[in-house]
């Protein structure tokens, strides 16, 4: 099924989802099999059974051009958490109106009724306290960022800080930089390997420590309470607080390499096993990397897949290529044709080193981390999607 799938009921209704169709990439509409054939679309027996379907297919989107009440009733059985659920939007056959049904934030069903409102030229309908009263949505945000929510139970904490006219701390982690202006109610704190007062990455800090749960950046915003806290990096939520909000960066790379035949088990415990001794999440990892030539072996293929993980394999030369300070090995470079690769493949993605070669029964390993600047205006298009 399409990313974003568009269900008319009548005649009518099918013409105006067609028209949204054309519009939108990714999308397709769909008709009730009793009018498929004259409105030229595929059809659908049971508007419950597609959206069921929808939801399995993973649809970024669901858009429904009719009442409310047949979208209400045909999503109900599978609504699951906002952080799972497609963008549901409703449209009046008329054009007039495009409801966010669910899932405006996370999801998107906001900015896809926005999307569809300037399609038709109709009033788009978001009803989500944040944007009524005009109060930044943080978790909005970290969906366009691709920021991964540890802790989402603790975004109405940020949220209700916010509407209540509290101040929120927000500091990073190692290789994170914000830039621009904080959105009201938000104040910097201190954080080793964060972010300094101009607004640069510190390249001073341990990534294994957390950061201190200090004031914010000048003395007058010492002297005020802090009524929720955001951090942003890759590091693993060391904080269990419950005012503490966790978005984790996915800039991290872990660079492997391995004897032919290893165990799968072998390199996923020693990765891992690195990854938790620098405090780092496995959901900040974005890429495994490695020669071209364990492109296919099952250790490699087998670690990408169960995480989820691009994997992303280098020439000899291209990693010959790479300047700067690699643990050399005339073994490594006479069987693979370069005299190391799990660093160089860092470098390869351009990520910072944060953990030199390690090996262990036939595996070797170097974790790095590609520098991330993160703007909280939503205009400036943080968007990873």
């Amino acid at each position: 099924m399409s990313q974003i799938a568009i269900a008319g009921f009548t005649a009518n209704g099918c013409v105006l989802a067609q028209k949204i169709a054309n519009e939108l990439e990714g999308a397709r509409a769909w008709a009730p099999c009793r009018i498929a054939e004259e409105v030229g679309l595929p059809g659908f027996d049971s508007v419950g059974a597609w959206t069921g379907e929808a939801f399995a297919q993973g649809c970024d989107g669901i858009v429904f051009v009719g009442a409310c009440g047949i979208a209400v009733r045909a999503v109900a059985p599978y609504v699951a958490s906002k952080m799972h659920d497609p963008a549901v939007v409703c449209v009046d056959e008329a054009g007039r109106w495009a409801i966010s049904l669910l899932s405006g934030h996370v999801g998107g069903a906001n900015d896809l009724a926005r999307r569809i409102a300037r399609i038709m030229g109709a009033t788009p309908v978001v009803t989500t306290a944040t944007d009524v009263r005009g109060a930044f949505a943080i978790d909005e945000w970290a969906a366009r960022c691709g920021l991964v929510i540890a802790n989402p139970q603790l975004i109405k904490r940020v949220s209700g800080a916010l509407l209540e006219g509290g101040r929120v701390g927000v500091r990073v982690g190692r290789q994170v930089s914000l830039t621009g202006e904080l959105p009201v109610g938000f104040v910097r704190e201190e954080c080793a390997g964060g972010t300094n007062d101009a607004g640069g990455t510190n390249d001073a800090g341990d990534i294994r420590k957390p950061c201190p749960a200090g004031a914010a950046h000048d003395s007058a915003d010492a002297s005020h309470v802090l009524h929720a806290h955001v951090r942003i990096g890759p590091e693993l939520p060391r904080e269990n607080g419950p005012d503490t909000l966790h978005l984790i960066t996915r800039n991290a790379v872990v660079g492997v390499g391995c004897r032919r035949g290893c165990e799968p088990a072998t390199l996923q415990d020693s990765v891992e096993a690195a990854l938790a001794g620098l405090s780092l999440a496995p959901e900040a990892v974005a890429t495994l990397a490695t020669i071209d030539l364990k492109a296919a072996e099952p250790a490699v293929v087998e670690l990408a897949a169960k995480h989820g993980w691009r994997l992303r394999t280098f020439s000899a030369q291209a990693l010959a290529a790479q300047g700067g300070d690699f643990a050399s090995s005339e073994f490594v470079r006479t069987h693979v044709g370069v005299d190391n690769v799990c660093e160089r493949a860092l470098a390869c993605c351009g990520a910072v080193r944060v953990l030199n070669k390690q090996a262990h029964q036939g595996t070797t390993m170097a974790v790095g981390l590609v520098p991330e600047v993160l703007s909280f205006d939503m205009k400036e298009g943080n968007d990873h999607a």
